[in-house]
């Protein structure tokens, strides 16, 4: 098969499904002159797996255009050529569409895809097992000579034993490489991410009271403009002596008790964050089956936390300043669609867990509500033994105990 001018124009088109027709097209034509074409995109397409595709189809092409050099020099007798086998246009258009498949999986080297596609292509049209190129990719795939691969084709014992061992080895190579992926990121990131939370926790901590402060104290003076039947049609009134007495106590006070707030909330926000990654991933590893380590996970979740932190700061900024211009209706609105925001914050966290671990989304959800369940626990038991403390010490300073 001769190479189509136009596939080699259409490696250049800005279409990344169409480059990948034209790669594939390409793998198939069997024409030595396609081989730097395909080199040349694997270079410089934009696209990564564009890029690993092209070179695997070059590889492949290479690999074909060897062994058909070499059925020239000592050609091999075509299984089934002494019978001649009719099969309708329909057939051989079908049948020609699995191969085209079957050649799409050789070249993402994925044999059980691959093997799948030529068995369905020989079922659809017999006369396949006298096409050299479609014996060609099958006894590729079985490293086996063509009469040998066309009944393994047709034993559907042995084409299923091929297909499950290349799918085993096929999930044992993704769990592999996914471990030797999260081993690649040690303590060292992970505490460089938690560092970069615990900053930007204590940065909004001590932002927070300033910048809502202002903002009420704009909302009060807003609404003390109003008359009072206007007043009474607000959807949210913050005007009152006790909130206007607060505002003023907070404004007149030293910076220094925020910025103690704002360190201490920080480092309390990476410490409780360290128990519910610890927490997770018990869940995940031992008692789910994971395939991941701590630190790797903690890389995919704590950058995450860190971005989503100030954007719902900020969100809540807009919610109250809509209070403080007289739009408070519009704030209220506004809230349904920030918890829809936090259960989708949730569900995403729960997707990187599962991407950690190798095992899904369903379990990573399942690790993050368990970690955050003992959690909840555990604080709250600290809680009780502070508050317990405290209360026993208040009873006996007044001598009722």
């Amino acid at each position: 098969m001769a190479v189509d001018a136009k596939l080699l124009k259409q490696l250049k088109n800005k279409d990344a499904k169409e480059r990948r027709k034209a790669i594939v097209a390409l793998a198939d034509c069997r024409d030595s002159a396609a081989i730097k074409a395909l080199e040349d995109a694997a270079q410089n397409d934009s696209e990564p797996k564009l890029r690993e595709l092209a070179s695997r189809a070059a590889q492949h092409l290479q690999e074909q255009v060897s062994k058909a050099a070499s059925r020239a020099a000592s050609p091999e007798p075509v299984y089934g050529g002494e019978k001649e086998i009719h099969v309708s246009e329909k057939q051989m258009r079908r049948g020609r569409e699995y191969v085209d498949e079957a050649m799409s999986m050789v070249v993402a080297q994925d044999s059980a895809k691959a093997v799948k596609a030529l068995a369905k292509a020989l079922q659809i049209d017999p006369s396949l097992k006298n096409d050299q190129y479609f014996l060609s990719l099958a006894s590729g795939q079985f490293n086996t000579s063509n009469e040998e691969a066309v009944r393994r084709l047709m034993s559907g014992e042995e084409r299923g034993n091929f297909i499950k061992s290349q799918e085993q080895g096929k999930v044992l190579k993704r769990k592999t490489d996914h471990k030797s992926k999260a081993q690649e990121i040690g303590w060292a990131s992970a505490a460089f991410d938690l560092t970069i939370y615990a900053v930007v926790v204590a940065i909004i901590t001590f932002l927070a009271p300033i910048v809502f402060s202002q903002l009420m104290s704009k909302a009060i003076d807003y609404q003390k403009a109003l008359t009072p039947e206007k007043y009474q049609a607000e959807t949210v009134k913050v005007s009152s002596r006790q909130i206007e007495k607060a505002l003023k106590d907070f404004q007149t006070q030293s910076p220094a008790p925020l910025v103690i707030g704002a360190v201490v909330n920080g480092v309390a926000s990476a410490l409780s964050m360290v128990i519910l990654c610890l927490l997770i991933h018990v869940v995940a590893s031992k008692l789910l089956g994971g395939n991941g380590t701590m630190p790797f996970m903690m890389s995919q979740l704590v950058p995450f936390y860190s971005l989503m932190t100030p954007v719902f700061f900020i969100w809540l900024c807009l919610l109250v300043g809509t209070i403080s211009i007289g739009a408070g209706m519009f704030g209220v609105l506004c809230a349904p669609i920030m918890a829809l925001a936090a259960l989708v914050v949730v569900f995403k966290s729960a997707g990187r867990i599962g991407t950690s671990y190798d095992f899904g989304s369903a379990k990573g959800c399942m690790s993050l509500v368990a970690g955050i369940i003992v959690l909840g626990i555990i604080s709250s038991v600290i809680s009780s033994l502070i508050f317990g403390t405290a209360l026993g010490n208040a009873m006996q300073s007044f001598g009722l105990v």
